[in-house]
């Protein structure tokens, strides 16, 4: 089940580089710059965002899905230079059967260097652990070889595979579909 002390107060999560948090509305330039880079968003779907207002915006609806308990967003900062690179979400929480969808993006510039296997590794030991889910998806767009390698190198096997489910920009995309299913009650040690 899930747990809903996670919920109480914001989880701040470390690895050796890297600190998890909270975002914050003063994070909207870097919001703004993450999410309007035709890089990152070639494989997400999604459309850029304008402007800061848009950026302040969507991070209000962010915090206010972990005020619902829906979500979790994690803004991934570096220790040493305290510059945000990234983010990192539990998201479509279903409570009734213990899963959740996992999503994640960095600046190009942080790509291929570990940062996200580190990332990884505590945000789904935390899933697991603290969170109480019994599996985790990641939804990926077919043409993300980078993005399947990675939750691949974690466990996630592919669970489905749907063709042309999602409309974006005028046409019908495919769907990945990888899960990671914590069997044994217990994940990384």
């Amino acid at each position: 089940m899930i747990n809903t002390d996670s919920f109480i107060e914001f989880p701040i999560l470390q690895t050796t580089r890297l600190i998890l948090r909270a975002y914050t509305l003063s994070d909207a330039a870097f919001h703004l710059t993450l999410n309007s880079d035709e890089q990152v968003l070639k494989y997400l779907d999604k459309y850029p965002l304008n402007n800061i207002e848009e950026a302040s915006k969507q991070i209000t609806e962010l915090l206010d899905g972990y005020e619902r308990k829906q979500s979790i967003i994690w803004l991934i900062e570096e220790k040493v230079s305290g510059k945000p690179i990234g983010n990192v979400s539990f998201w479509k929480l279903d409570y009734k059967n213990s899963r959740s969808e996992i999503g994640y993006a960095t600046l190009p510039q942080y790509w291929c260097q570990g940062y996200m296997s580190e990332v990884l590794q505590v945000v789904i030991d935390f899933g697991f652990k603290k969170l109480g889910l019994h599996s985790i998806v990641a939804d990926t767009n077919v043409e993300n070889k980078a993005s399947q390698a990675l939750v691949m190198k974690f466990g996630f096997k592919q669970e489905a595979y749907f063709t042309q489910n999602y409309y974006f920009d005028g046409q019908y995309l495919d769907s990945a579909i990888y899960c990671l299913v914590n069997k044994e009650g217990i994940y990384f040690s």
